[in-house]
Parts: structure tokens; C-alpha cells; sequence
């Protein structure tokens, strides 16, 4: 186990182990949906660049919304 705390979420670089902040707990679902959302697209893509945002785009359309929330309400 190790705690994240600069993170929402991890995923291994093998894809096989995802790692989430025991914060989000405290989190709206919508919110939670979009860490695991945004972690299970780095399975595909594995660095944040242009693909990854489309993936991510694609699976979750709303996501910069969830990811601006999920931001303000746990400083």
C-alpha cells in the first residue's frame, strides 16, 4: 500500500495495479468516476499527451467539468 498524497489516482506502468487516493472517499461519485475513468484510459495511453485527451474525451465527454470539481472541493 502506499498513500498518495499529489494525486487522485496511479495506474502501474503494466496496467495491472490502480491506485487511488483514500481521499476521494470524501469525493461526489461523478468525481470518483472520472479518477478511475482518467486512470483506466492510461492502460491505452500512457502519457498525457494529445491521444490520452482524446481517449479521455471520448470515454467521458464531461470530464474537465468532474476534474474542476473534484479540484475546488478537495483543497
Amino acid at each position: 500500500m502506499r498513500k498518495l498524497t499529489k494525486r487522485w489516482g496511479s495506474m502501474s506502468q503494466d496496467g495491472t495495479h490502480m491506485l487511488l487516493n483514500t481521499r476521494l472517499i470524501e469525493a461526489p461519485v461523478d468525481c470518483i468516476d472520472y479518477v478511475i475513468i482518467h486512470e483506466l484510459c492510461h492502460v491505452q495511453e500512457p502519457h498525457h499527451g494529445p491521444a490520452f485527451f482524446e481517449l479521455l474525451e471520448q470515454k467521458l465527454p464531461n470530464w474537465e467539468r468532474r476534474k474542476n470539481r473534484l479540484e475546488s472541493m478537495m483543497v
